[in-house]
């Protein structure tokens, strides 16, 4: 039977210049990266509310796999990120967890403690887990409650809530709201770049064109506002599940939906 998840790197050109699989699992690879305490990337062999063989964890290997190690991770969801002290940053069912280079592992946050009234079984499930260097948080996303949330890592202190749960930064220009959001990013300008449908469009809207955006807001954290600098919604693109954006160093922005690269 063949492999369920693969992972690609394409060039600019959109072509396949390195694919991998492991073919002893089902295990999902949804959130692969570049680690940034080392050359080399990460790979998450995840749950994902899915039936696998093997375990759980994560794979770090250099493309020639000369470098190849499995960090074996009880529970895991499908998003993770890597410090770059090594630490691997992942979320298990809503909390927010480490696992240091060293082994040792420790919650940092609970969304059930932070939304006590998110008891559905998705309420809390996350399809982020993106580490912010330059303040050294942790953004997840919460899609089920349409809501962001922003953890200091050391701490675990909310440093911001976004999108439509009570407590939310308001946003300008209101009304305005999330609706099954992806891949929340502080850029390196520190504007949060998000995935979104698009107010009128919430999760279960039969997929359509103009009904999902890619949005960039301005953050006031003195008067808990986010402010629209820059949206585009005029495409064909519908994030489903695990749409991802992505600002450059040259200011331009690119997403992946459902496959494929705009």
């Amino acid at each position: 039977m063949s492999p369920f998840f693969w992972v690609f790197i394409l060039d600019r050109q959109g072509r396949v210049v390195w694919y991998w699989a492991d073919p002893a699992s089902n295990a999902s690879s949804a959130y692969p990266r570049i680690a940034r305490d080392g050359e080399y990337i990460v790979i998450d062999k995840a749950k994902a509310g899915m039936t696998h063989s093997g375990a759980t964890g994560v794979v770090k290997m250099t493309l020639d796999r000369e470098y190849y190690e499995t960090v074996a991770i009880n529970g895991i969801n499908d998003a993770i990120d890597v410090a770059s002290d090594g630490s691997i940053l992942y979320d298990v069912s809503g909390e927010l967890h480490e696992h240091t280079k060293q082994g040792s592992d420790r919650t940092i946050w609970s969304c059930r403690s932070q939304f006590p009234e998110a008891a559905g079984f998705l309420d809390c499930y996350s399809n982020t887990v993106n580490w912010v260097p330059a303040d050294d948080t942790v953004m997840l996303s919460f899609p089920y409650i349409d809501t962001v949330v922003q953890v200091d890592r050391k701490t675990g202190t909310l440093v911001g809530q976004y999108g439509n749960s009570s407590g939310s930064y308001a946003f300008s220009p209101s009304p305005w709201k999330f609706q099954f959001q992806h891949s929340a990013t502080i850029t390196a300008q520190g504007t949060l770049l998000v995935s979104s449908h698009l107010p009128d469009y919430p999760d279960g809207t039969a997929p359509g064109p103009k009904h999902h955006a890619f949005e960039e807001f301005e953050i006031d954290r003195a008067n808990k506002t986010l402010t629209q600098k820059w949206i585009y919604s005029e495409g064909n693109e519908w994030a489903a599940f695990k749409g991802f954006n992505l600002r450059l160093a040259n200011g331009c922005r690119r997403w992946t939906v459902d496959c494929r690269l705009a």
